[in-house]
C-alpha cells in the first residue's frame, strides 16, 4: 500500500498510450455487490516494493511466480 491505486490518470501522466489494466477500472467493473463513494486502496501482495536508505520508493521485479495466491480469512472473536 505504499503507492498508488494505478487509474487511467495515471497512465495518462506517464505519456500510456491506449487503454492499459488498472486497479481502479478492475474495481469499479467487479460485482462485489458493494459500491462505495471512491475506490479504496488495493493490497497487493505480490508487488516488490523497498524503501531506500533515502526514503525513495523502489519496485523490483516481482518475487512471486504464475500460479502463487494467498488465501485470506476472516475471523470474528469475542471481545
Amino acid at each position: 500500500m505504499l503507492w498508488m491505486s494505478c487509474d487511467p490518470l495515471l497512465y495518462a501522466a506517464l505519456n500510456v498510450k491506449g487503454h492499459h489494466p488498472n486497479c481502479h477500472q478492475n474495481f469499479l467493473k467487479a460485482e462485489a455487490g458493494w459500491a462505495p463513494s471512491e475506490v479504496p486502496d488495493r493490497v497487493n501482495f505480490f508487488q516488490n516494493t523497498t524503501v531506500t536508505a533515502q526514503g525513495a520508493l523502489e519496485t523490483g521485479t516481482a518475487l512471486s511466480r504464475a500460479g502463487d495466491a494467498v488465501t485470506l480469512r476472516a475471523a470474528c472473536g469475542a471481545g
